[in-house]
C-alpha cells in the first residue's frame, strides 16, 4: 500500500543509507548517518511522513523524541516535511506533532484531506485506483480490533519451546 501511495504522490521511499535528509546531534549538526523517508520528491525537496493514525499509545512506545526529531532534520536539510495522517482521530501527540511540523513550514493532512491530497497529486486515473483499492484496503486494516485479539505467551526449556494463544498450547520439542 504505502509504495502505490508513494508513487501516487509523485515520490520513491528513501532508505537511511541513501537519504538527503540526516540525523541531527546533540549539538544541532548534521550527522552522517541518514533518515528514512516514507516518500521522498526531489524536484519538490518534500519528504512525507505516512501514519495511519497517532494515538497517545502508538506514539508513546519510546519513539516520540524520533517523531519529533524528523522535521527538523527535514528542514535542516533543506527539505519541507509533510506529514500524511490517514485517520482523523486526535490526541495530544497529533497535535503536538502536527503543531511541529506546520512551525517548521511543512504541511500537515488529515482524515478526508490526506486523501485528497493524494488523489489530487495522482491525477484522475491514479485517483481511481486509489479510492477503489488503496483507500478501502486501509480503511478495513485500520478497523481491526487487536483487542480482540488472544494474548500470546511463548515459554522455553532444554527440551521444549511451548508456545500458548489463548487457551491452546502448542509444544515444540527441542532437540
Amino acid at each position: 500500500m504505502r509504495n502505490g501511495i508513494t508513487r501516487c504522490l509523485g515520490g520513491e521511499a528513501v532508505d537511511a543509507k541513501s537519504s538527503p535528509v540526516k540525523r541531527i546531534g546533540e549539538n544541532g549538526e548534521p550527522k552522517k548517518e541518514g533518515r528514512q523517508i516514507d516518500c521522498y520528491v526531489e524536484d519538490e525537496k518534500l519528504a512525507y511522513e505516512f501514519k495511519i493514525r497517532l494515538t497517545i499509545a502508538a506514539s508513546g512506545q519510546g519513539r516520540w523524541e524520533e517523531e519529533l526529531s524528523f522535521p527538523r532534520a527535514c528542514v535542516a536539510a533543506g527539505i519541507k516535511p509533510v506529514l500524511i495522517v490517514l485517520d482523523p482521530t486526535t490526541s495530544n501527540r497529533f497535535v503536538q506533532l502536527s503543531d511541529l511540523f506546520m512551525s517548521l513550514g511543512g504541511l500537515v493532512f488529515v482524515g478526508e484531506a490526506a486523501w485528497r491530497h493524494i488523489e489530487e497529486r495522482a491525477g484522475p486515473t491514479m485517483a481511481s485506483f486509489v479510492e477503489n483499492y488503496i483507500k478501502p484496503a486501509l480503511d478495513a486494516a485500520s478497523e481491526f480490533d487487536t483487542t480482540q485479539l488472544d494474548p500470546i505467551t511463548m515459554t522455553w526449556s532444554p527440551s521444549s519451546v511451548i508456545i500458548r494463544i489463548g487457551d491452546k498450547e502448542h509444544k515444540i520439542k527441542r532437540e
